[in-house]
């Protein structure tokens, strides 16, 4: 798998990016979460994915809520758009169709090796334009 990472290289074509996806990172960069990858990959089943590390399983749930909350208030959110698992389970993913969006604790991350799959880089919020 070939994973490249948008947010070292620059994203180049903006309108690659749907309006679901840019709301959800425009959301994403006000949260405090420890670790946020951002990817296209080439070979993957989506043209990009999100990986967004909390500490807390109350926050996996309060992020995807107000997700699909910001998605409802601008008119984005559609039959396509899925949710799968919640904090408790320690990870939940939300599938924007073009993206998707991993919300996990550290131990999920690690417990399924994440980092050797998509080659472990990391950009923290600050570093992310």
């Amino acid at each position: 798998m070939k994973i490249i990472n948008l947010l070292e290289e620059g994203i180049k074509d903006e309108d690659t990016l749907s309006l679901p996806l840019k709301t959800t990172l425009d959301y994403l960069k006000k949260e405090p979460i420890e670790k946020l990858l951002f990817a296209k990959s080439e070979t993957y089943i989506t043209p990009f994915v999100i990986i967004a590390i909390s500490s807390s399983p109350k926050h996996i749930d309060a992020m995807s809520t107000n997700m699909i909350k910001n998605l409802k208030a601008t008119s984005l959110f559609n039959s396509s758009i899925r949710i799968d698992g919640n904090g408790e389970r320690g990870w939940c993913i939300i599938d924007l169709s073009n993206c998707l969006v991993n919300l996990m604790t550290e131990e999920k991350f690690e417990k399924y090796a994440l980092d050797d799959i998509i080659k472990g880089k990391f950009i923290n919020l600050e570093d992310f334009s």
